[in-house]
């Protein structure tokens, strides 16, 4: 995050219900702003980069064109050109004013911050450097989580660097659950989550070949819990809109395999048993249940009782489909397996995972070019509806990749 603005535009994410549209007021921002009102499109993307320090993918940028020419604000200029605004509505005025109201939140949580390391460890540490180190901070596994709870943040008091005392600053605004101050750090971590999220599926509205109306999005175990609402709020917020788009927006589908729905099963009933031993979260093993335990002690105390009817809420919900069981005998079923066991043992040979979980979604994978019968000629949906695994573990898609 080394654009000054990049804090400040994840924390506008959250100021719309649907992300998209925040997405496509930063398109437009940069074509009314921009000379003539228009610009090609590899110049919206450099602008989009320079005023809001976020690297959009090619394909967000396209479908916040095409939505913005299907309403009539833009239209798409001859030979190449571009775009260029036509009729709209939207407002730079009241837009640069939201971006004021959230620089000068941004403004305060940096001056608090160099000011206690200031006080508590005299330090000294300029508005840049603090942007930096926060921005560090927030990068850094499971941080964003703890913004969170209401509970100080675990360091390494032997590691002592710039995120160790940007923890130590989160951990003393715990103290104050209503403060701008932490608000406006989990507009950040809320923005950066669904920033993420539709950043690993780019291409959710591809060209007209590829479009996915009909295709089957096969959720992970983690995508499961986070819809079904076992997370902290944001996490579970980003999985619903995520299938939301999905489903209403883009007309696919949501389904999961037998081996997710037994793994969504046995992780609620595991943690169900853990917590009713003591009525204590933190004998969770599974951190985003444990956060949600932490967060929801009643709802904590049902995860056992829950734990059966998964399937009922998924149908309800999401209207999920399960495909039927494969006959493993079949010819093309075998000539279109791949090597679940040789596969299973490279991915647990390069990372130290439980074997059971990687067997499961080594299992998927192979269901899943099964249903594909090998055909790669489209990442997913087209003309075929080529199903697609949806997972949270982007080192498990680099490892078999």
């Amino acid at each position: 995050m080394k654009n000054p603005n990049t804090l400040v535009s994840l924390a506008y994410i959250k100021t719309n219900k649907n992300p998209l549209h925040v997405f496509c007021n930063y398109v437009l921002y940069v074509l009314i702003t921009a000379p003539n009102q228009s610009l090609r499109m590899d110049e919206i993307r450099d602008k989009l980069y320079s005023e809001f320090g976020l690297n959009m993918p090619l394909q967000m940028i396209q479908s916040c064109t095409r939505i913005l020419r299907k309403s009539g604000e833009l239209i798409t200029l001859p030979d190449g050109g571009g775009y260029s605004i036509k009729d709209t509505t939207f407002d730079a005025a009241a837009f640069e004013g939201t971006r004021r109201r959230l620089h000068e939140q941004e403004n305060r949580v940096l001056k608090a911050m160099a000011d206690f390391v200031k006080l508590r460890y005299n330090l000294s540490w300029s508005e840049d450097d603090a942007r930096k180190y926060l921005s560090v901070f927030l990068g850094e596994e499971g941080n964003g989580a703890r913004i969170f709870l209401y509970e100080d943040i675990a360091v390494d008091n032997k590691q002592v660097n710039p995120s160790w005392y940007v923890a130590k600053y989160v951990s003393e605004i715990q103290k104050s659950p209503e403060s701008i101050e932490k608000k406006y750090l989990e507009e950040i971590v809320n923005g950066m989550m669904i920033y993420q999220g539709i950043h690993q599926i780019g291409d959710y509205q591809q060209d007209r070949g590829q479009k996915f109306t009909g295709t089957v999005f096969y959720l992970d175990t983690k995508l499961v819990l986070r819809a079904l609402g076992y997370s902290w709020e944001a996490q579970v917020q980003a999985a619903q809109e995520l299938i939301n788009l999905i489903t209403k927006k883009y007309g696919g589908k949501i389904g999961i395999f037998q081996q997710t729905l037994d793994e969504v099963q046995n992780a609620l009933s595991k943690a169900g048993d853990y917590y009713n031993r003591r009525e204590n979260a933190s004998d969770i093993p599974d951190s985003e249940l444990r956060i949600y335990a932490e967060l929801n002690p009643i709802g904590a105390s049902l995860l056992k009782e829950n734990s059966t009817s998964v399937l009922p809420r998924l149908k309800e919900e999401y209207k999920v489909e399960i495909p039927g069981a494969f006959d493993w005998n079949a010819s093309e079923i075998r000539r279109y397996s791949v090597e679940v066991s040789e596969i299973t043992q490279y991915i647990i040979s390069e990372k130290d995972w439980r074997h059971g979980a990687v067997a499961n979604d080594v299992e998927i994978i192979n269901q899943i070019n099964i249903l594909r019968k090998g055909d790669y000629s489209v990442r997913y949906g087209g003309r075929l509806k080529l199903p697609v695994f949806l997972t949270t573990n982007s080192e498990l898609v680099y490892n078999v990749y």
